[in-house]
């Protein structure tokens, strides 16, 4: 038997449900994220942006809560971060930006961005 640990409601616009409890975790939890990101990856491979490797959209990798970003430039990345940020006013999501890191690659790595 399962303690209750977690208790949650459904925000509809201004309306709240009543608060129920839920199991932390769980064997549908991976599902249950992976098809409320989908929204967010949908979104990044429409936009054009992203890297993409024989025809397959690679802009946007996720494993368990990690989200990674691939791009052919700084101003695509800007562009795919926008969305995020877009999907996360949207949906009540919070990027963790103190555990966010950026990484350049390729003979340009050390030049300083454009801006």
């Amino acid at each position: 038997m399962h303690c209750m640990k977690c208790y949650v409601c459904v925000r509809w616009d201004c309306a709240f449900s009543f608060g129920f409890g839920i199991q932390a975790g769980g064997c549908l939890s991976p599902v249950q994220f992976a098809i409320y990101m989908d929204v967010l990856i949908i979104r990044l491979k429409e936009s054009g942006y992203g890297c993409q490797l024989q025809g397959v959209y690679f802009g946007c990798l996720l494993c368990a809560d990690d989200t990674i970003l691939l791009s052919h430039s700084l101003g695509a990345m800007r562009y795919m971060l926008t969305i995020c940020d877009n999907f996360a006013d949207k949906y009540d999501v919070k990027f963790n930006t103190n555990k966010s890191v950026a990484m350049r690659t390729g003979d340009r790595y050390n030049n300083l961005p454009v801006i």
